[in-house]
């Protein structure tokens, strides 16, 4: 009988079962990544699901300007060279908390720091505000060097850390006397019409106005664990132009710039204002847009002028200095958040404290028909 050895086989797993789990594991891959697109857990600034800078700088403006309360912090920086010399330089900082939830009685409270450069010489100034309705507190905590104003008779001294209340009905009733003369008061009413006129008339030219080009939409960022968008824009100057006619009419009807300045706008000052567009080029602005709750984070604007290029060479010794430059940098937080603003327990009225500031004849004399 003939031996037989039996023969042992060693399965192979089939190749298809193995294609069948990679397949799979790439369908849950696209699915997981094009959920997580679709949700913007992940949210490159190619996402088809991202929505359109346009569209989020839109939203942006109808949220903001539903804010009631809001806190703020401004730089504003802005100097001159000629050459390479610094020619002057200023520095400012604010910072504010704002409560408009009562718009018959907005409420702001702040601080600010002025620094300015002339030619080697250094001016300070510091202080405090607070403004209820038509009521504004202020201090100055820093103050300029008594020498710096010695030659105008001017005492700032008195203003130095002491809250001072200025109302401007209250004030016009002091300087004429303790009533305010019928002709004036009739013209500050006019003044008032006019100028609520003139914001109604301000607001339907600038309406549904596109003012800026978005540039380039930026890596989203975070501001104090807030997820933001961040986008560069540019002012839309052909918009601009077209627009500037009516700004001019404005200002001659509401300002009387063109009495005032014996100029005629339209003719004289239109035609430069466009050529000054067209030398400055873009004027940049970067955004950051809070990606959930669409509030302006911030805000920023960085530009150099040369104005060597706006002078003209027919006129000689013009002081214009060559070069212009200007920063912004505005930060918001504090959205709807509780604000607390409060007048001053104790303060001096402006009209008490201007006689230690000006000579009383000097500062209370007007003219005799009022």
């Amino acid at each position: 009988m003939a031996n037989i050895t039996p023969q042992i086989f060693t399965p192979q797993r089939p190749k298809k079962n193995l294609i069948k789990i990679i397949i799979r594991i790439i369908v849950v891959l696209i699915i997981g990544a094009g959920i997580s697109l679709a949700a913007r857990i992940w949210d490159p600034l190619w996402n088809p699901f991202r929505p359109e800078p346009e569209e989020v700088i839109e939203e942006m403006a109808k949220k903001m300007a539903e804010v009631k309360t809001l806190h703020s912090e401004i730089k504003f920086d802005f100097g001159a060279r000629e050459k390479e010399k610094e020619v002057f330089k200023t520095t400012m900082n604010f910072k504010s908390d704002s409560d408009v939830t009562d718009s018959k009685n907005p409420k702001s409270a702040g601080d600010f720091n002025i620094a300015m450069t002339f030619n080697g010489v250094q001016i300070s100034l510091a202080g405090e505000t607070i403004t209820i309705g038509d009521i504004s507190y202020f201090k100055l905590t820093t103050i300029p060097a008594p020498s710096f104003f010695e030659t105008m008779g001017i005492d700032f001294s008195a203003m130095e850390n002491q809250w001072i209340k200025y109302d401007e009905e209250s004030y016009l009733k002091t300087m004429y006397g303790g009533e305010i003369p019928p002709e004036m008061a009739e013209e500050i009413e006019k003044s008032k019409e006019k100028e609520e006129e003139m914001i109604k008339k301000l607001e339907t030219i600038f309406k549904d106005k596109k003012l800026y080009i978005v540039k380039k939409e930026l890596p989203d960022e975070k501001i104090k664990n807030q997820k933001v968008y961040h986008y560069l824009v540019v002012l839309n100057k052909e918009e601009i132009k077209k627009i500037l006619p009516e700004l001019l009419d404005i200002m001659k009807e509401y300002l009387g710039l063109e009495e005032s300045l014996g100029l005629g706008l339209s003719e004289d000052i239109l035609p430069r204002i466009e050529e000054f567009f067209d030398i400055i080029e873009e004027i940049p602005a970067e955004l950051w847009i809070g990606k959930k709750d669409n509030y302006l984070y911030k805000v920023k604007v960085e530009k150099e002028i040369d104005f060597a290029k706006f002078v003209k060479s027919s006129q000689p010794g013009s002081v214009v200095p060559r070069k212009v430059i200007f920063k912004v940098d505005i930060n918001f937080s504090n959205f709807n958040q509780p604000v607390k603003i409060e007048t001053p327990e104790e303060y001096k009225t402006l009209e008490e404290i201007l006689p230690s500031i000006y000579p009383p004849e000097e500062y209370f004399d007007y003219p005799s028909e009022y």
